[in-house]
């Protein structure tokens, strides 16, 4: 079979636009987040000189929208930061004071030996602070496993979704 070369050239610039659009709608869909991380990290700059952040964790419950900043102060202290959305209201604790993501992760695995471990992500509940791992079972279903983040206790499991 062969293409000439004015429908070569079609094929190749309606490719590009595909990719083009494609590109434009992930940068798009990447906004928000990096919206919410731009504020959180001048909000929790307020409080605490940000040098550097490491992650950035965004939390929904059924109480409250959370986003959680790990990050390093200029006197380079690693710090958590959570920040409700709606209030703005701001908790902060020292990086030794929660177990780490990684840790949460580890925990979580150990607890549950899930097919699949997520991620995990920082937040309040009830005024404590949590990790939120997601996970994903020997059936193929969803689940939430929350832990305290201050001594990664289990706290609740929402399984089957």
């Amino acid at each position: 079979m062969h293409l000439s070369r004015r429908t070569v050239s079609v094929l190749t610039i309606l490719i590009a636009v595909i990719l083009l659009f494609l590109f434009s709608v992930f940068i798009f869909s990447q906004r928000p987040i990096e919206q919410a991380r731009e504020e959180t990290t001048n909000l929790i700059n307020i409080d605490h000189p940000v040098e550097e952040t490491t992650e950035f964790y965004w939390l929904t419950t059924p109480e409250e929208t959370y986003f959680s900043l790990e990050f390093t102060t200029t006197d380079n202290e690693p710090m958590y930061g959570i920040v409700a959305r709606d209030s703005g209201e701001t908790v902060y604790y020292n990086y030794n004071e929660l177990i780490t993501n990684e840790d949460a992760l580890a925990i979580t695995v150990n607890d549950l030996n899930p097919t699949e471990v997520q991620q995990a992500r920082l937040g309040l509940v009830e005024d404590e602070p949590v990790w939120e791992v997601t996970y994903i079972d020997e059936d193929s279903t969803m689940g939430y496993y929350y832990i305290s983040a201050k001594d990664g206790s289990w706290i609740q499991t929402i399984s089957n979704l």
